[in-house]
């Protein structure tokens, strides 16, 4: 995949997280930075300073987290979801997102690529696509 091409798919892969933290009446600041071209894809603010001058910067709040260019695209797409993932469960101090499994017992959902699809799983079972979260109550 060509560079630009994959920036713009890594910052679609943010806009479905986004999707999803706010049907969960959720936000978070997130931005991916493009040390090649110098650029915020998605987000905004200060250009992150102290990385080498290729891959991305992902930038949850104050947290800036290297994405190595090297790393293969399905990889990243779910270190992306995953980082958001943690910094929700973080701030919120509960898992996110969960879904009943029993009516009663919560899972807490992973991110995962299937099929060329991000999708939320539990228990190897998907659940919804990244984007598509069903509306927390």
């Amino acid at each position: 995949m060509n560079e630009p091409r994959r920036g713009i798919e890594l910052g679609r892969v943010i806009e479905l997280a986004r999707a999803d933290l706010a049907r969960h009446h959720m936000s978070l600041e997130i931005g991916l930075f493009d040390l090649r071209s110098r650029r915020w894809l998605t987000g905004g603010g200060a250009d992150p300073e102290g990385f080498p001058t290729d891959g991305y910067v992902l930038a949850l709040g104050a947290n800036e987290t290297l994405l190595l260019a090297s790393t293969p695209a399905d990889v990243l797409t779910e270190e992306i979801v995953s980082l958001i993932q943690d910094r929700v469960i973080d701030e919120t101090g509960r898992p996110w997102p969960t879904v009943q499994v029993d009516g009663e017992t919560p899972a807490v959902l992973e991110p995962r690529l299937v099929d060329g699809t991000l999708v939320w799983m539990s228990h190897g079972t998907p659940v919804a696509r990244l984007g598509q979260l069903a509306p927390e109550a």
